[in-house]
């Protein structure tokens, strides 16, 4: 696989992280006695760590335009392991950290800390399918990581062909 290609695709698995994680992941309808409306609650704001795993990788990539393909392998190795860990923590714990933050913001709009199942002002809730979207871009993203440590990309050969000085009656010879 060419370079280019390998980080085109690094680059596309993660703006899918972006998209998904950047969306309502859970919908709470609030009463009216704490605001009105509706509170959505993102997978950046119940995983923090999602945008700085994010913003590793794309500064990961930059660098990997300036500097040795090693250097892009190392860290991309090294990778590897930290965004298994999010698959793992975001799966085993995205419900809960979901409600945390709603509970989080709903108590920063009334003053009052309730979990999601006692408060009186939430009235209604919904879950989106945008964590599950959220983990199959991490799985891709994690196969990218792995291609980019296991299969060194080929540098491009350049030919240089010996030039041969013309005396001027070569050229002239030459040219018919």
């Amino acid at each position: 696989m060419k370079r280019g290609q390998l980080l085109g695709s690094w680059v596309l698995t993660l703006a899918v992280m972006v998209l998904t994680a950047a969306q309502s992941w859970a919908s709470y309808q609030v009463s009216a006695e704490a605001g009105g409306g509706t509170l959505s609650v993102t997978g950046l704001e119940a995983f923090p760590a999602v945008g700085t795993l994010i913003s590793l990788q794309f500064l990961t990539v930059i660098a990997g335009l300036l500097i040795r393909n090693l250097f892009l392998r190392i860290v991309a190795g090294a990778l590897i392991p930290v965004m298994s860990w999010n698959f793992v923590d975001v799966f085993v714990n995205a419900n809960d950290q979901v409600q945390l933050t709603a509970t989080r913001i709903l108590a920063d709009q009334t003053g009052i800390l309730q979990g999601p199942g006692s408060s009186e002002f939430l009235l209604a809730s919904s879950n989106n399918l945008f964590s599950w979207g959220y983990l199959a871009a991490l799985v891709l993203n994690i196969l990218t990581l792995m291609l980019v440590t296991l299969f060194p990309t080929k540098p491009k050969k350049y030919t240089f062909s010996a030039k041969t000085e013309n005396s001027p009656e070569d050229l002239w010879s030459n040219q018919r």
